[in-house]
């Protein structure tokens, strides 16, 4: 697809945005070995200088930098100034608008989503899991009630969450946005009957919160509970129309939906825990967080590098601070603090910058059709990862990453259709 001017800038602009984000955590790591010793490890004397293996270690995927190379190269595929034209496309062809691809994606997503769901259910009933010895997931991985907390696909249940918390998000913005007058609000059955495609979009955002549920995970399900009551209000699509008594059946809705969530009872067992381990103030996240803390304490501007964290620094705060019979001395489990001290203030505020260019920049250049909805149900769902980031390195996960990437290029494609 050729595109206008315009529009190769700004791959350009939000390629040169992705790959700062990568870069940023080398120069950060090459930075930090010039600088003095933190002062709680300074017994330790100078730090050493850490492999090339070592130092080019970065905690963000490097599919953030290859997709940052894709959009300068399709900027050049698509630069004016190459002498190429767009060829003209027939009005009355409808057979790659945008809302014809994003129907064809979404049925694709649904379909998976549900093999998906499936596999979930599976692996939450028997603990079956190809890749492990046995096919079988380990006991770490089990509920108190005897069942297992579900991984899909990836290594580990909160990357689950974090990617279906992200879809979940999306997909329910879009089905909130597309619901009108027309919709069976007196049947609950009804879905099917829903305008447009918001039968799909409400199927996928469903199979989403169900696998947020089997993951276990406490933060990514609470997170999704306020985004089930908080996205209908800012999209505006459940005030069109309906009367109080459909708005209430409608919210009886949602409230069926939360309390799904009681119904496995390895989850009620989990939020039980949590509750005992902060009133006790023996939570293991409380102790990253102290020592992430001390970190940024002493070196808050520039950080410590996330390579040097990994191979040197962490274990040693760990020892210093009174922790080291600790058997899991982990990462902070909070995005925010992981930052800091990894690329310090400055370098915190830098990819906060980069980050909300890339959005300014993927904003569609007109109001109606699919795109400028997915660029704000997209924005959301990086919002409620963002909250799920207070008690996970959410944004180091790969999954993650590939999820809210690929909602780019999809946003990139809707957006030169209309172009083409």
């Amino acid at each position: 697809y050729c595109g206008a001017g315009a529009w190769s800038k700004a791959d350009a602009y939000t390629g040169g945005a992705l790959m700062f984000c990568f870069v940023l955590f080398l120069l950060s790591n090459g930075l930090c070995y010039l600088l003095p010793t933190p002062p709680t490890i300074a017994a330790y004397g100078p730090l050493r200088l850490l492999s090339l293996g070592e130092f080019s270690s970065v905690p963000l995927s490097s599919s953030v930098f290859f997709a940052g190379l894709g959009a300068w190269a399709f900027a050049y595929r698509a630069s004016p100034y190459r002498g190429e034209v767009p060829a003209q496309k027939d009005p009355t062809d409808q057979g790659e608008s945008p809302e014809v691809v994003f129907t064809s994606f979404s049925r694709g997503l649904l379909i998976a989503s549900v093999l998906l769901l499936c596999y979930g259910l599976v692996q939450h009933l028997s603990g079956f899991d190809y890749r492990y010895p046995h096919w079988q997931l380990p006991l770490g991985e089990r509920f108190k009630s005897g069942n297992y907390r579900v991984v899909g696909f990836y290594g580990h249940p909160l990357s689950l969450a974090g990617v279906s918390l992200g879809i979940f998000t999306c997909y329910w913005f879009l089905f909130s946005s597309a619901l009108t007058a027309d919709f069976s609000a007196k049947k609950m059955l009804g879905l099917i009957k829903a305008p447009g495609l918001a039968r799909y979009y409400f199927a996928i955002a469903l199979v989403h919160f169900f696998l947020i549920i089997l993951s276990g995970g406490r933060a990514p399900l609470c997170v999704a509970a306020g985004m089930l009551l908080v996205v209908p209000l800012l999209s505006g699509g459940w005030q069109q129309g309906f009367s109080l008594r459909e708005r209430s059946g409608l919210f009886g809705l949602l409230l069926a939906l939360l309390g799904s969530v009681f119904l496995v009872k390895g989850v009620r067992g989990r939020f039980v825990e949590l509750a005992v381990e902060v009133l006790s103030g023996q939570a293991d996240r409380f102790k990253f967080w102290r020592i992430y803390g001390a970190m940024i304490v002493d070196r808050p501007w520039f950080g410590h590098g996330s390579a040097y964290i990994k191979y040197l620094s962490r274990d040693l705060y760990y020892h210093e601070l009174g922790f080291a019979t600790l058997v899991d001395k982990y990462n902070a489990h909070n995005i925010y603090l992981e930052l800091l001290a990894s690329v310090g203030i400055i370098g915190f505020v830098a990819l906060s910058l980069s980050v909300a260019y890339l959005l300014w920049q993927m904003r569609p250049p007109f109001t109606q059709g699919i795109a400028p909805l997915l660029w704000k149900g997209n924005i959301l769902a990086l919002g409620a990862n963002c909250l799920f980031g207070c008690s996970q390195n959410i944004f180091f996960d790969a999954n993650v990453i590939y999820v809210h990437l690929a909602f780019f290029w999809l946003l990139r494609w809707l957006i030169l259709l209309p172009k083409t």
